[in-house]
C-alpha cells in the first residue's frame, strides 16, 4: 500500500498485520505498485518524479532514478518482465536493467493516469497487426492508457522501432471517463478470434468493444453493446462515490 507521505506499507494476507514498512524511496505520495515476483522486486512511482525499484526481502531502495519532468502516477511491468512503462504527461518505456528510456508515447493531451498491459502475443507472426512496424520485435507487447479528463483509451504496441510514437493503434471513444477497464486479446490457439475491450463509466454502463489488430484504427471505435450496471432505486451520489473508491484499471 502506497501512502500520501511517500511510504509503503506491506500487509501480510496469512496474518492480517502489518510486516514492513519501506519508507526511504519516496518524498511524495505514492501513486501506484507493481509487483515482478521472478526478482523478488516491487515498483513505485510518485508525485516526486521518480521510479523506485524495491529489494521485497531486504525492504531496500535497489534502484532509483528520475522517470519524469512531472508527477508518475502509473508503472506497469511488460510481460517479459524485462521493461516498465510509467504515465506522466507522455508515457515512458523503459529498459530495467540499464533504467534508460527506450521509447515515448505522446498520445494524449493531459496526464496518463492508468496503464494496463496485456498478454503478449503467443506466435511471432501474429502477434503485430498488419501494416504495423517492428513485427520481427519478439519483444513487442499490447498496452492500453487512459488520460485526465479524456473520453478515449488507446491501445499502444511497445515495439521499439521508432523512439517516439504519437498515435495508438487504436482508440475507443466513450460518453464520459473510465472507471474500470478490462480486456482480452485472442491468440492463435483461440478459437474466438475476437478481441474485447470491456469499460465502466461513472454512471454504470458497461460498455463493450470488440475489434481486429489487423493496422491502425483511422478513428475512434464506438462500443458493440451497452448494459447499465446500475441498480435502481441507488442515489446517483453514493453510486459515484463507490465508483470513485475503485481502480481504473
Amino acid at each position: 500500500m502506497g501512502t500520501q507521505t511517500g511510504a509503503i506499507l506491506l500487509y501480510s494476507v496469512v496474518k492480517a498485520d502489518l510486516q514492513s514498512k519501506m519508507d526511504e524511496g519516496h518524498d511524495d505520495a505514492v501513486n501506484c505498485l507493481t509487483w515482478d515476483e521472478s526478482s523478488d522486486s516491487l515498483f513505485s512511482c510518485s508525485t516526486d518524479r521518480h521510479i523506485v525499484q524495491w529489494n521485497l526481502s531486504s525492504g531496500k531502495v535497489k534502484h532509483k532514478w528520475k522517470g519524469d519532468r512531472g508527477a508518475i502516477y502509473s508503472v506497469c511491468l511488460s510481460p517479459n518482465r524485462r521493461n516498465l512503462l510509467s504515465a506522466s504527461r507522455s508515457i515512458k518505456l523503459w529498459d530495467i536493467e540499464t533504467r534508460q528510456a527506450i521509447k515515448v508515447f505522446t498520445g494524449h493531451g493531459t496526464e496518463v493516469t492508468r496503464l494496463l498491459c496485456l498478454s503478449p502475443r503467443t506466435d511471432a507472426h501474429e502477434g503485430l497487426p498488419n501494416g504495423v512496424e517492428g513485427a520481427a520485435d519478439d519483444d513487442a507487447f499490447y498496452f492500453l492508457s487512459a488520460a485526465a479528463g479524456d473520453r478515449l483509451i488507446n491501445m499502444w504496441c511497445s515495439n521499439a522501432d521508432r523512439k517516439r510514437d504519437k498515435s495508438a493503434l487504436a482508440s475507443f471513444s466513450l460518453p464520459e471517463e473510465p472507471r474500470c477497464v478490462d480486456a482480452w486479446l485472442a491468440t492463435t490457439a483461440t478459437v474466438d478470434r475476437r478481441n474485447l475491450l470491456a469499460v465502466v463509466t461513472r454512471e454504470g454502463k458497461l460498455h463493450v468493444y470488440e475489434y481486429h489488430l489487423n493496422g491502425k484504427s483511422q478513428k475512434p471505435l464506438q462500443p458493440k453493446m451497452t448494459v447499465l450496471l446500475a441498480t435502481p432505486g441507488v442515489k446517483k451520489r453514493d453510486r459515484e462515490a463507490d465508483y470513485d473508491n475503485r481502480s481504473l484499471f
